[in-house]
């Protein structure tokens, strides 16, 4: 019909008549939203304050329909706004079929959120009902998972050291009375030739679905230094000898190769170590004794014995 218009309408006559067409459909919309309406609208509910004693499960609603008498431009302002409402949970209450948020609070904070000029007329639905699950904690020890490439002739001085050692897990006991340690997710360090401090996450298992930990990372450090050797002689002492019995040993001494920093291998005397073999031991037919390293200085990080046995002969007083 208006192509019909106008092809018979000069083109100055067009532009006017399509200015007053605009004008009077913007003068109509206008004045429609203005007009007083009522009418439906829905929105998402977010659970807000809920008690530190209790981990939200879900509702008996996720949404809201209400109804509201307002202007078009009021309506229009709640559809392009935030289609989600808070509801505070901390004056819930507890009856004898569970938590339950009472009507009259229910509907004053949905009140609250809307525009002072929007009046709610009506709420679908009656009382909120919650599901809550009760918060238990447990302590549990954090195991790193690390894996070190040490460079040539470096060595580890102690224990790697995680910070915190240990952390708190919070949630439903369902979840955490299984869990005896947290593990951190995998680290890997090559070519480590002096000391280190890693951050680690700690890996959360998808079967946690309420649980919540103290600490998300933690921190492990060690100490790394370059260590040196040196090998001593020790001589051999048997014991549980029997009584009126003479022994000698081959050799009367074995070499015990020790790694430590070059400064505390140069003081290591051999009476700093003790090796003993048990007379106790001895099998019949067995023609040598096993020896074992009982003592070494504590400074040394490690102290191996190259030879394992020594033979013997006895003489009897």
């Amino acid at each position: 019909m208006i192509k019909n218009i106008t092809t018979r309408l000069p083109k100055q006559k067009l532009n006017v008549f399509l200015v007053c067409l605009i004008c009077s459909f913007i003068a109509w919309s206008v004045s429609k939203l203005s007009e007083t309406h009522t009418d439906a609208t829905s929105f998402g509910l977010n659970f807000i304050n809920v008690p530190d004693s209790l981990i939200l499960d879900k509702a008996s609603n996720t949404n809201v329909n209400i109804t509201v008498r307002a202007s078009g431009f009021q309506f229009l302002g709640l559809q392009f706004g935030s289609h989600r409402l808070e509801i505070s949970l901390n004056e819930v209450r507890h009856g004898s079929t569970g938590y339950f948020l009472p009507r009259h609070l229910f509907l004053s904070q949905i009140q609250r959120q809307l525009p002072s000029s929007v009046d709610l007329l009506e709420v679908d639905g009656d009382t909120l009902y919650i599901d809550f699950l009760k918060v238990q904690t447990k302590k549990v020890p954090v195991v790193g998972d690390i894996s070190l490439d040490l460079g040539h002739n470096h060595l580890l001085e102690g224990r790697i050291k995680l910070q915190p050692d240990s952390i708190t897990l919070r949630g439903p006991g369902s979840e955490i009375d299984t869990i005896n340690e947290v593990v951190t997710k995998p680290v890997r360090l090559k070519n480590v030739t002096e000391g280190f401090e890693v951050q680690a996450t700690l890996r959360n298992p998808g079967t946690l679905k309420y649980t919540s930990y103290s600490d998300s990372t933690i921190r492990m450090s060690a100490k790394v230094f370059r260590f040196s050797e040196r090998i001593i002689e020790v001589p051999v002492t048997v014991i549980n000898l029997p009584e009126g019995t003479e022994i000698k040993t081959f050799p009367a001494s074995i070499p015990v190769l020790c790694k430590a920093r070059i400064d505390r291998l140069k003081n290591l005397k051999a009476n700093d170590f003790r090796i003993t073999a048990d007379y106790d031991s001895l099998e019949k037919s067995q023609s040598y004794l096993e020896v074992r390293l009982d003592q070494i200085p504590k400074l040394l990080h490690s102290a191996e014995l190259l030879k394992e046995r020594i033979e013997f002969i006895l003489k009897r007083e």
